[in-house]
């Protein structure tokens, strides 16, 4: 896993959170 750049890795985590956000 080191084939990812970091503007998708960053993208996905803000997207979580942002579910988890919405989810609550």
């Amino acid at each position: 896993m080191g084939s990812i750049p970091p503007a998708q890795f960053k993208r996905i985590r803000y997207y979580g959170m942002y579910a988890r956000n919405k989810r609550k």
